[in-house]
């Protein structure tokens, strides 16, 4: 009773739900004749619709100021960027050679899946590389850009954008053939720790030359001024050293060679060991001349066939 008398115009609501839900129930039932009229005007309208269209001749291409040739050319263009852009959000090689506009747009020719990889393959064919500015405009022709002008765009704060193509004759043929060279997302960053790698290649370098050229009061090479520049260097961070030599005895008992591990590029990552004039001995077998490497205290040596001589 409480209910009822709290909630008065509910109770009304109900109650017209209930008495017009007849009358719904028959428009419900009306509903297939109104829908049959409907589907009929449909089809009709489709019919004159499909008579319009088979009175019409056949669609054709329209190639307005372009030849087909030209046309399918552009589309093959299309498809060919699509897929070099692709391949390279994907991170699929470190870069690549594309086609010429002319010959394969954008079309690729080649992978490689490291810097080393690409040097190897221009070097096998003796390429020619060249750097090239874009033209001006959607017309513009690209301009060679010499080796003066390149190294002053490299010291600006901001490069400009260029382009790198390379041309090489085919082995079997003979024919030239020149392709861009298009680089991956990530070739930025692996330039950069390429870069970085040099380096620290070059500052070993200068150091272990600055180690073993060091000399004495009098200006002659001397093994305790070596040694205290060895440990200068070292204690500095400068000279990544693994094995620490033994200090020398007398001034004559000199450093004259390093041995260096190397990253794939043959940087120098880190200095192995320095060896003393006493530890290296010359070997001639047959007509290879060879260093023999062998520690104060080792029983056995190292055969050393490939190697560096400087002075």
């Amino acid at each position: 009773m409480t209910i009822r008398a709290a909630f008065p115009l509910l109770a009304q609501t109900l109650v017209l739900l209930f008495v017009d839900q007849p009358s719904l129930i028959a428009a419900e039932r009306e509903q297939p004749t109104t829908g049959s009229l409907t589907n009929v005007w449909d089809r009709e309208l489709a019919a004159q619709v499909t008579q319009v269209f088979q009175q019409l001749s056949p669609p054709v291409k329209h190639y307005a100021d372009l030849s087909r040739a030209e046309s399918e050319r552009l589309l093959l263009q299309d498809a060919n960027y699509a897929q070099v852009v692709r391949e390279k959000l994907e991170g699929q090689w470190f870069a690549a050679l594309v086609g010429a506009p002319e010959d394969a747009p954008f079309a690729i020719q080649g992978r490689f899946n490291t810097w080393r990889g690409l040097v190897e393959f221009l070097a096998d064919r003796n390429a020619l590389v060249e750097v090239w500015a874009w033209g001006e405009g959607m017309g513009g022709l690209p301009r060679r850009i010499t080796a003066p002008e390149l190294a002053a765009l490299q010291r600006q704060q901001h490069e400009q954008p260029t382009f790198v193509t390379v041309t090489y004759r085919e082995p079997t043929t003979g024919k030239p053939l020149t392709h861009r060279v298009e680089f991956s997302f990530q070739a930025a960053a692996f330039a950069r720790a390429a870069n970085e790698a040099y380096q620290t290649h070059r500052t070993i370098q200068i150091i272990a030359q600055q180690i073993l050229d060091a000399r004495n009061a009098k200006g002659q090479p001397d093994a305790l001024a070596q040694w205290e520049a060895l440990q200068a260097a070292v204690k500095a961070g400068q000279f990544p050293l693994l094995e620490m030599p033994a200090q020398p005895q007398n001034s004559n008992d000199l450093l004259v060679a390093c041995e260096y591990a190397v990253d794939d590029r043959n940087n120098f990552q880190v200095v192995v060991r320095i060896y003393r004039d006493g530890e290296i001995q010359r070997r001639v077998a047959g007509d290879v001349q060879m260093l023999v490497l062998r520690k104060e205290g080792d029983t056995t040596g190292r055969d050393v066939m490939a190697y560096r001589q400087r002075g």
